[in-house]
């Protein structure tokens, strides 16, 4: 007799049970993490859409929907809404616009910036973190295109200029960290995206907080990081992109730990055309200009 379902992801259920996700060092390799469930998002009772002439009004809606929630359930449902509304755009335009409206709402219910002024932001504990940290990685394991799940991740993390920024890079360096532990190439792949066309001085931080993790911790938990390359050359590719522009040896400082040398050599080495293969893969789209290429900004 077959086994019965995982759970769907719900955003009007209850909070997921706490995570039993081993720190990194903990982990063999990829075989060593937990299974996250694979069930794809269905549309919950009494579902508004986030699309058409009404759409601010509806988004305002949802918003004091939300609020009546806990923190990680409205995290989940936010998800979910904007995961329908960025899908519907993306049936009527190739690289749909990300506005106002939508990055507001992440703000408040995933970095739990407040929208009025003289609020105070909220915080979650550790075990809420965590739990977040697997809500975020199981919706982008389980959203099957990969269109959505690119400007899903754009809209929650590229920087915006404004107080939310601190707390969307560290939040991104624990997913990626996260990501890299249980081997969930969707996010690494999102982050490879994300590295080519941010500035370096956000791409240098998120490759500050793997090395953090993976290099300088627990000694030995590279090999961790080490098994990423076979599932995901072009994170490979975008991590050694920002890793040179994060020790650009001008002080002591910044020389890179030896084990992370070693790692780096042992993947060029492997396949010589590792640091190539974001270039080799990018179309040139005959309509557009070179200027338009999202080249990475490190190497500018």
């Amino acid at each position: 007799r077959m086994a019965a379902p995982d759970p769907p992801f719900w955003p009007g259920r209850a909070a997921v049970p706490p995570a039993r996700v081993a720190p990194p060092w903990a982990a063999e390799g990829p075989a060593a993490s937990p299974r996250l469930s694979p069930a794809p998002p269905r549309r919950p009772p009494g579902y508004a859409r986030l699309r058409g002439p009404g759409r601010r009004s509806t988004m305002s809606d949802i918003r004091h929907s939300l609020l009546r929630r806990d923190a990680l359930s409205a995290a989940k449902e936010v998800l979910y809404h904007l995961d329908i509304y960025f899908s519907s755009q993306l049936q009527n335009a190739p690289l749909p616009i990300v506005d106002k409206g939508p990055i507001e709402l992440l703000e408040e219910f995933i970095f739990q910036i407040p929208k009025e002024r003289n609020s105070q932001p909220k915080r979650l504990n550790s075990l809420q973190e965590l739990q977040l940290l697997e809500i975020m990685c199981s919706y982008f394991q389980e959203q099957t295109k990969d269109s959505v799940r690119q400007i899903i991740f754009s809209a929650l993390f590229s920087p915006q200029g404004n107080k939310a920024d601190d707390g969307r890079m560290v939040l991104l360096g624990k997913l990626v960290s996260m990501a890299v532990a249980v081997c969930r190439v969707p996010v690494l792949e999102c982050a490879a995206s994300w590295l080519q066309r941010t500035p370096a001085i956000y791409s240098v931080r998120l490759a500050r907080a793997l090395v953090d993790d993976y290099c300088c911790l627990v000694p030995g938990s590279i090999q961790t990081l080490k098994q990423i390359f076979s599932a995901s050359p072009r994170f490979c590719c975008q991590f050694i992109t920002s890793v040179t522009a994060l020790y650009d040896l001008s002080s002591d400082d910044l020389i890179p730990p030896s084990d992370l040398l070693e790692m780096v050599v042992s993947w060029i080495f492997e396949d010589p055309r590792l640091i190539l293969i974001t270039f080799l893969n990018t179309p040139i789209a005959a309509n557009l200009p070179i200027g338009f290429l999202e080249l990475t900004p490190s190497l500018d």
